[in-house]
Parts: C-alpha cells; sequence; structure tokens
C-alpha cells in the first residue's frame, strides 16, 4: 500500500510540472496529463511482479485523484472545473494504466499500442 500512496505523491509532482511547465494548459491537463500519470503508474506498480489490473487500475485513479487535490489545494483550479475534468481523466487515466502495465508485463505485445497513441495528435478535432 505504501508503494501506492508513494507513486500517487511522485505523479502528482510530474502533472504539476506539465500544467506549470509547458502553459498548454487544456491539452496538457485534460488530455496527457491523466493518460500519461495513468500509463508511468501502471507501468511503475508492474514493473518488478505483474500486479492485478484492479490493483493497476487502482493505482491510476489515486493518483489522478491525489493531482487533482494538489491542484485545488494550490488554487490552480476550481472545485467545478476539477470536476468536469474528472469526467476526462479517469477513464484517460485508466486507459493509460493499462497501457503501461502492458508494457511493464510483456514489452513486445504493448509496442504497438505505445506506437499508435501519437496517431491521435492527427484527428481533426476542430470538426469534432
Amino acid at each position: 500500500m505504501m508503494s501506492k500512496i508513494l507513486a500517487a505523491v511522485a505523479f502528482t509532482v510530474v502533472y504539476l510540472v506539465l500544467v506549470l511547465g509547458l502553459q498548454a494548459i487544456i491539452y496538457t491537463l485534460f488530455l496527457g496529463a491523466p493518460f500519461l500519470i495513468g500509463m508511468i503508474s501502471g507501468a511503475l506498480l508492474n514493473r518488478e511482479r505483474p500486479q492485478t489490473t484492479q490493483n493497476t487500475l487502482l493505482v491510476s485513479v489515486i493518483s489522478v485523484t491525489v493531482c487533482g487535490g494538489a491542484l485545488l489545494l494550490f488554487a490552480l483550479e476550481g472545485v467545478l472545473c476539477l470536476t468536469m475534468a474528472a469526467m476526462l481523466a479517469y477513464p484517460l487515466a485508466a486507459l493509460g494504466a493499462l497501457v503501461g502495465r502492458a508494457w511493464a508485463v510483456d514489452v513486445l505485445s504493448a509496442r504497438s499500442m505505445v506506437i499508435a497513441w501519437p496517431l491521435l495528435a492527427l484527428m481533426p478535432w476542430e470538426r469534432a
């Protein structure tokens, strides 16, 4: 359990660096950071020995929740904004956790998933 808490705290720092450092708050905050937090937490949790999918998803949800709490604590975002962002953040973090878990457990099968994600940037988001 302690490793889960440490992973959540570590990714809070990553989240804040992404938001404050890159200044691309829309894509970074709402799309990129939750997926990245989930992917890294899933990979780190399953690095030494494979964990269950449920534990991997739990770590990703805890990580995103701690990050949202930090944003609220430091007055970077409001409660309403974080509530709306949670609808995107939790599924993206869960998806990232599954990719990170697959990457850590079996690198060869996960390689195609990791390579396919940049293709989302090529989609015509303005027309949607």
